[in-house]
């Protein structure tokens, strides 16, 4: 699948004035919410160089069928990708796409596993456009009964018996619902989905799995939903993001939830209180039928005591390292939106599902987008290293790294023009028997030096200025 994201610009929103303590939170994060800390990750899409020519069914690669990449199937010019990222540290992995179709990611979930790396389970961005019948596919099957039965379709693939795999690190439901216009009601479906389904098999409390959903930074200020057409284009999610922004002016009164000027919204949190308080109303709904389904497709609620106990909020920043800092321990930033009032308002764990700075945005400056992620993971490591953000909260972060610039350049990665070609074996179930596929060999760019240093703890400034157009990153590649 192929998730298609805008580019907005980001706010980094800074005031003076503290709204909460750390005190005033109703509870304690508990423990099974920050055991992953600290997050060291890598956003990991790692598209052979022929993708945009249409050679792929789609672009889930997580799987034995493509064990040649991520692994060693081998053959000459297998890549090995999981163990590159464990030699640098990285222990969990930002997947997008996971279609049970490919009824083999035990393979790539075993050898993450050997390399003490967890993995983010993926709802994609398709299973959203199943429900709203947007998806590129006319015969794939539309509406929420669809939706349900591809997460069943993941979730059988993920736990064996009533035990998740152990590199199962959380459930991550859609890439930027808000940048692609879904309603956050869809995003609570999802969360019943899995609810239902763990249930039915009678999964342990114990053995259930935390559950995210990545926004992105935008501030969604009526000016930005405005500029985005969101009232006529997304009237739902308009909706929804309006009533975000009055529960944030309930404890945050005075402030400018209009205007990017002054900057007083922090960026993410409208995105993430829209869907606490599309969970908190889903208390109360068990049915959901759309235009595509014949009759009612029944869910579980959603608990009383969820949001404080499965949830991990995440969002996609490109800022300087500067401004990632304050946004974690400046009161009035990400902390302003969790006043503990309520069981969906507590203050939540936090991780940056996508963290990084792009080729683009540097000017294609190599050297330059090297020290601006350095100094992004110099200025948040530590904090989620050390745990000394109130009540430990922030988590870490993922480096955007194995997504495109163009067809023959990653982020953090140069395509060197050279490839072996796999073919699937005649067996295989699916894709066809015989599809050909790359592996392509890579050649690390500098940046990846500074993933290296920054998060084995011995990054450095590596003696490189950035000029003054590079302070705010604006315009975000994405897979």
């Amino acid at each position: 699948m192929r998730n298609r994201t805008a580019a907005l610009l980001l706010c980094a929103g800074i005031a003076a004035t503290s709204i909460q303590a750390e005190e005033e939170q109703t509870s304690a994060i508990p423990a099974n919410l920050t055991q992953l800390r600290p997050i060291q990750c890598i956003a990991y899409d790692p598209k052979p160089s022929d993708f945009f020519q249409n050679a792929y069914f789609d672009s889930d690669f997580f799987n034995a069928d493509f064990t040649g990449i991520w692994g060693d199937d081998g053959q000459p010019g297998a890549r090995k990708d999981l163990a590159t990222f464990a030699g640098a540290r990285l222990n969990m992995l930002h997947i997008y796409n996971w279609n049970a179709q490919r009824a083999n990611h035990k393979a790539f979930l075993d050898a993450a596993q050997q390399l003490g790396i967890k993995v983010m389970i993926p709802i994609s961005n398709f299973t959203a456009q199943t429900i709203t019948g947007t998806t590129d596919c006319p015969t794939c099957p539309k509406g929420y009964k669809a939706a349900m039965d591809l997460v069943r379709g993941i979730f059988d693939q993920v736990y064996v018996g009533t035990t998740p795999h152990p590199a199962a690190a959380m459930w991550s439901i859609y890439n930027e619902y808000d940048l692609n216009g879904y309603d956050p009601v869809n995003v609570a479906f999802i969360v019943q989905a899995i609810l239902t389904i763990e249930n039915e098999a009678n999964i342990p409390v114990a053995n259930r799995l935390p559950i995210t959903t990545p926004v992105s930074d935008a501030t969604w200020n009526t000016q930005a939903r405005n500029e985005a057409n969101l009232p006529q284009a997304a009237p739902a999610l308009n909706a929804a993001l309006a009533r975000a922004a009055a529960t944030w002016l309930v404890t945050n009164p005075g402030k400018n939830v209009d205007s990017p000027t002054p900057p007083d919204l922090p960026g993410a949190v409208l995105a993430m209180i829209a869907v606490s308080n599309a969970l908190s109303d889903a208390q109360s709904v068990s049915h959901y039928r759309s235009p595509f389904d014949t009759s009612i497709v029944t869910v579980s609620v959603v608990p009383a005591n969820f949001w404080g106990t499965r949830w991990i909020a995440s969002s996609n920043p490109f800022r300087i390292g500067s401004a990632l800092a304050d946004y974690l321990t400046n009161p009035a930033q990400f902390q302003s939106a969790w006043p503990g009032t309520t069981a969906f308002n507590t203050l939540p764990p936090l991780f940056f599902a996508e963290m990084g700075y792009s080729q683009v945005d540097a000017g294609h400056d190599l050297a330059t987008q090297a020290s601006v992620v350095l100094g992004q993971i110099q200025a948040t490591a530590p904090l989620a290293r050390s745990g000394s953000t109130p009540q430990g909260y922030f988590l870490g972060s993922c480096f955007f790294q194995h997504t495109f610039v163009d067809a023959s350049h990653f982020e953090a990665f140069q395509t060197t023009g050279s490839f072996q070609t796999r073919s699937a074996s005649p067996s295989a179930p699916f894709p066809a028997s015989g599809q050909a596929w790359r592996v392509d060999a890579l050649t690390p760019l500098p940046v990846w030096n500074s993933v290296k240093s920054g998060y084995g703890g011995t990054g450095s400034s590596l003696g490189l200025q950035l000029p003054p157009d590079a302070r705010e990153p604006e315009v975000v590649e994405r897979p």
